[in-house]
């Protein structure tokens, strides 16, 4: 945004990378991501990114999972939200899966590999 107040589209449409390639993760940010505690815990409980917790966190705070209930989950891929509403929702809870990229099954979810915003 501009000192005027006016968004500044240039800045918003321009990409990146100048040169329209992927960005490389750096070593350092490797290193970063493998000591992040997050990630150590997620990959020692078994789930498959470490925004599980953030749902976990979510889920408690605001009392939004009740045993039995019946979610879907848009844009499910890796799929830790799924295996934490797995765990959450119990084995009557019933969980639908959407992602346009694929996603490795789990246990009780019905996947669906789509895009939702298509017919």
């Amino acid at each position: 945004m501009s000192p005027s107040g006016q968004c500044n589209l240039n800045a918003v449409t321009r990409p990146l990378n100048p040169a329209g390639k992927k960005h490389r993760f750096g070593k350092a940010w490797m290193h970063e991501h493998l000591n992040d505690a997050y990630v150590r815990e997620a990959t020692r409980l078994g789930y498959r990114s470490r925004s599980a917790f953030k749902l976990i966190e979510l889920a408690e705070k605001d009392k939004l999972l009740r045993r039995g209930m019946a979610v879907v989950d848009l844009g499910s891929a890796p799929g830790s939200w799924c295996q934490v509403l797995k765990e959450r929702l119990g084995p009557q809870g019933r969980i639908i899966a959407d992602d346009m990229l694929p996603m490795a099954p789990v246990s009780g979810v019905t996947f669906v590999q789509a895009d939702v915003s298509t017919d």
